[in-house]
């Protein structure tokens, strides 16, 4: 008789694993049924909500392969922001983008506490610029412009 003990099969552990709903991040889920939670199946206005912010996650993780952000906070983040602009305060629409306050280049950190909700053309803009870079060239335009305009 063997009374070794084996590690657990991978059957197993998946069982035994707690996943969460792809969307909101909070409530565990059967994968075997959905990846998403009974709440999130039940309200499709939600599911939609989810599946923009489930989207930009896939982005966000093609484009950064160490990122272990959920989609649930990627949406707790905007409802944070209350959906507007972190740097121009206009309410955000299908182009928003996920940016990194700190830039990557600069050892910023890839964390949900290090990114913000951007307009497309405001994250173009700032590209590897610092926050404080940044809003220093959007003064130096404005000054220019406004010297111009009375010449």
């Amino acid at each position: 008789m063997n009374t070794s003990i084996s590690s657990p099969s991978p059957r197993f552990k998946r069982l035994v694993a707690v996943n969460l709903c792809g969307i909101c991040g909070r409530l565990p889920v059967n994968l075997k049924v959905s990846t998403r939670c009974t709440k999130c199946v039940k309200n499709p206005k939600r599911w939609r909500k989810g599946h923009f912010f489930g989207e930009r996650a896939k982005v966000f993780k093609l484009k950064h392969a160490d990122s272990t952000i959920r989609e649930g906070e990627i949406y707790r983040l905007w409802i944070h922001q209350r959906g507007k602009c972190a740097l121009t305060g206009q309410v955000l629409t299908g182009d928003a983008q996920l940016d990194h306050i700190e830039p990557r280049v600069r050892n910023g950190a890839n964390s949900i506490e290090n990114l913000w909700w951007v307009c497309r053309a405001v994250n173009q803009a700032k590209h590897t610029l610092s926050v404080e870079e940044f809003v220093s060239l959007c003064q130096q335009v404005v000054a220019l412009s406004a010297g111009t305009a009375h010449e």
